[in-house]
């Protein structure tokens, strides 16, 4: 039984809500009308529209199931507002754990301390638990603006840091010299996602 557009599509969007798989009936959609003459779809009956549409069903589950080799475990972290505190805790911004009062990264071109953008404590990973402390800094200073003078968006810039730390001693606490510190939003639990290539990469892919 031949179904109409608006049923076509109900059903699609029905069984995947998610908006990538929204994004990719769209590509697909467009896809597909690229292929028909625009003239040819004012003259189209009706039961030619919905072969077309048949098409582009078809078309995209072809592609979901393309994309199933590809799909990865990805976690996301969940995570709370908390007061800045010099903790081992996996945290997004806010306070380091400092092994001594100098440990905290400074920017050679600012001269001033690097913000915390991300610590992992690595017995909290959800996977391949590990010890130590997992760090990354980046220097935010607008003026001057070490981002661009240092080039932190290459590899082994100087305002970037990236470290392991062993975090089996109390952390030592500073009060730092940097401008607007983030606040603290400590990692409480992760969540279980399905993670699956960028459309710009399906080409790359041969999808």
């Amino acid at each position: 039984m031949k179904r109409s557009l608006q049923e076509t599509l109900y059903i699609i969007m029905k069984q995947n809500k998610n908006t990538f798989f929204t994004a990719i009936l769209i590509i697909v959609s467009v896809s597909c009308s690229q292929n028909i003459n625009s003239n040819k779809i004012k003259e189209a009956q009706p039961a030619t529209i919905v072969n077309e549409f048949d098409e582009i069903e078809t078309k995209y589950k072809k592609t979901l199931q393309m994309l199933e080799k590809y799909k990865r475990t990805a976690f996301i972290p969940i995570t709370e507002k908390v007061e800045r505190n010099h903790s081992c805790d996996s945290k997004i911004g806010g306070l380091p754990y400092l092994r001594h009062e100098q440990d905290w990264p400074v920017c050679p071109n600012c001269k001033k301390n690097m913000q915390l953008f991300l610590q992992l404590n690595l017995k909290e990973l959800p996977k391949k638990k590990a010890n130590g402390i997992a760090q990354l800094f980046y220097c935010t200073t607008q003026t001057p603006l070490c981002e661009v003078d240092m080039n932190a968006f290459f590899p082994f810039s100087k305002s970037v840091v990236a470290r392991v730390v062993n975090g089996q001693s109390e952390s030592a606490v500073v009060s730092p010299k940097i401008d607007n510190l983030f606040e603290e939003k400590r990692i409480t639990r992760w969540q279980i996602k399905n993670d699956y290539p960028h459309y710009e990469e399906f080409e790359q892919l041969g999808i």
